[in-house]
């Protein structure tokens, strides 16, 4: 395979990282936008923004050095574009969750004893008290 060849297949595959990493990171912003209730892990997602700027150091001192922008340069800086957008809805979530009042907790009912009913047992055959003492009565 000629240099050229892999060169291109390696630009292929930085395309769909990026195409990947989008779908990755649109289900987070849906539920940051949409509900309040959503417990994300901050300091993961901050741990995560430094490997992509660290990642986006190291394309941008490999494309001074070959002088050609190349797709790692472009995957690494959709990935950082990528962690900040989710870093600030974060942000903007846990914002929004401590200024909001805390919802008022629903004053219990009280509840009124209710003796339940004895289960029927349909396994048993009951028979009438009347017949029960006539057996008895016939016995002795």
């Amino acid at each position: 395979m000629e240099l050229h060849h892999v060169l291109i297949l390696g630009d292929v595959c930085q395309t769909v990282t990026i195409i990947l990493s989008l779908c990755a990171y649109i289900p987070h912003w849906i539920a940051l936008l949409q509900t309040s209730s959503v417990e994300i892990s901050v300091s993961a997602w901050v741990i995560w923004s430094i490997s992509g700027l660290l990642s986006f150091i190291y394309a941008l001192v490999q494309n001074m050095i070959h002088g050609v922008a190349s797709m790692l340069f472009y995957s690494t800086l959709a990935n950082c574009i990528c962690l900040t957008v989710t870093l600030c809805l974060i942000f903007r979530h846990q914002i929004r969750r401590r200024l909001s009042p805390a919802p008022a907790q629903p004053i219990a009912q009280s509840r009124r004893y209710v003796p339940r009913k004895r289960p029927v047992n349909h396994y048993v055959r009951h028979r009438p008290a009347d017949s029960y003492i006539c057996e008895h009565s016939q016995a002795s």
